[in-house]
């Protein structure tokens, strides 16, 4: 065999290898029963119990932070929040300019200038 036929032979084993390991995984995450201890997605593993969203939590970087009823600055002020305060984010109902947050230390929601929160993360 030539050189060329070689290259030819080897490319398609690796594409084949590729494709199969794919197929195998989408079999095993579709055949993946409710009730079981974990759901599987192609290549990740995901606790049961855990959802999908794209909740955030978020340190306070300012000392009297307006925690507004809606997301403008003429809004009625619910609260004051202060430096190093935690806050769970709602990025899906947060604005361009305004987070929708939960306070931790009081459980008030509520919308606070996105200027001000700093997004935490974590080493995982």
């Amino acid at each position: 065999m030539n050189k060329i036929m070689k290259s030819v032979i080897i490319y398609l084993l690796v594409m084949f290898v590729a494709i199969e390991s794919n197929v195998i995984q989408a079999d095993a995450a579709e055949n993946i029963q409710a009730g079981d201890e974990a759901e599987y997605a192609i290549g990740y593993v995901v606790p049961a119990a855990s959802t999908y969203s794209f909740t955030e939590e978020g340190g306070v970087t300012t000392n009297g932070l307006n925690l507004r009823k809606e997301p403008n600055i003429n809004s009625t002020i619910l609260e004051k929040m202060y430096f190093g305060e935690l806050v769970r984010i709602d990025l899906d109902n947060s604005t361009m300019t305004f987070y929708y947050v939960e306070r931790d230390k009081t459980g008030t929601k509520g919308y606070a200038s996105r200027e001000y929160i700093q997004i935490l993360q974590y080493v995982r």
